[in-house]
């Protein structure tokens, strides 16, 4: 990443000292430079930025926007560790900024190659929003224990099997928060559940609610297992997890404390839907080969409509309003977000010829 290494004048906050001359900012000063907007892309990993049969689009799509000095900032919810781990087989590109574990981590790369984590988001997810571990450990514990009694057939339980070193870490931490920090994620736990019907997912969900106050509730299919049932089948599997911030919030975070002016949000499964729908004027891609609980979720938004692919204007729940790529040809993964990012610039471009000859007389 040297080869992005910019003179850097301004000020840097205090508070961003994980961000002070790293790769992210001098791509930042580059544009800033030129005149540009600061414009970064933020992207879910897998079957979004990569797919395992677009290896080879996922590595163009990475190099020419660093190129370009365009970051892409990977939101995951994999943590740190399990991206390392990919990148050093070169499975991953060294994305500039990580946000991970669903939201709860940001972790920039510096010039040397690793990552520092953001120190000043820690410590917000800390005294603003009262995420208390060992507190919500318990109450994961008796909500596992209840529902055990009280709604049998959801088979509410810490993701993982038996014997999977997640749920013996969970289950090892309620019993010693102190001596089994290291083994947990600081700011996540997880959960699986079946349901056979939008009905027993809501359900969960209240119980979710009344359990974790003031906390962030994310559900969405358990792709993998899902994807193995015969298509009559009702009964799926379902992921929870109870953070205090989703991955919209992350986003938002980062780009307001870096000054991110425009961009793109990408994602393809059900928990990408809040950084979709909540991210400004950020623009939304929705991938080729997208899960149908986020193509559900974007039709109720912005209308359904006829065509193999869609480029649409919509208003965000956030009040704001801004444009969706939805990919229905056959495209997948990166492919869907070089087209996408192809698309939104000529739009862009468009806009600004218009608006530099509006009121001028049309001519022949």
């Amino acid at each position: 990443m040297s080869e992005f290494s910019v003179e850097h004048h301004e000020p840097i906050d205090p508070r961003l000292e994980a961000y002070e001359g790293s790769p992210y900012l001098q791509m930042k000063a580059a544009q800033v430079e030129q005149g540009e907007d600061f414009t970064v892309g933020f992207t879910d990993v897998d079957n979004t930025f990569h797919r395992k049969d677009r290896q080879v689009e996922s590595e163009a799509l990475f190099s020419s926007a660093m190129e370009h000095r365009y970051p892409i900032v990977a939101v995951t919810g994999n943590d740190l560790a399990g991206i390392v781990k990919r990148q050093a087989t070169n499975e991953l590109p060294k994305f500039p900024i990580l946000i991970g574990s669903v939201g709860t981590e940001i972790h920039v790369l510096q010039p040397d190659g690793t990552y520092k984590r953001d120190e000043e988001f820690r410590e917000m997810l800390l005294k603003e929003k009262h995420y208390d571990r060992p507190v919500i450990a318990q109450s994961a514990a008796e909500m596992i224990a209840d529902l055990a009694e009280r709604i049998p057939e959801a088979e509410l339980n810490y993701q993982g099997t038996e014997q999977s070193p997640y749920r013996q870490a969970e289950e090892a931490y309620v019993k010693d928060p102190e001596a089994n920090k290291e083994m947990v994620q600081e700011f996540k736990v997880s959960f699986h559940f079946f349901a056979d019907s939008p009905e027993g997912v809501e359900a969960i969900a209240r119980e979710s609610d009344a359990r974790f106050p003031g906390q962030e509730i994310i559900i969405c299919e358990e792709i993998n297992y899902n994807n193995q049932l015969p298509p009559e089948e009702q009964r799926k599997k379902y992921c929870l997890d109870v953070v205090p911030i989703t991955k919209a919030g992350a986003v938002d975070y980062v780009t307001k404390r870096t000054g991110v002016e425009k961009g793109i949000v990408a994602g393809d499964s059900g928990n990408d839907t809040d950084m979709l729908m909540k991210s400004g004027r950020l623009q939304a891609v929705i991938v080729g080969g997208a899960k149908s609980e986020l193509l559900s979720e974007a039709d109720k938004v912005a209308g359904e409509k006829s065509g193999r692919s869609s480029f649409r204007r919509v208003l965000g729940e956030d009040d704001t309003l801004k444009a969706m790529y939805v990919e229905r040809c056959e495209r997948k993964g990166p492919e869907s977000l070089q087209y996408a990012g192809t698309v939104l610039k000529r739009a862009e471009n468009i806009k600004k010829i218009r608006e530099q000859t509006k009121g001028e007389p049309e001519t022949l």
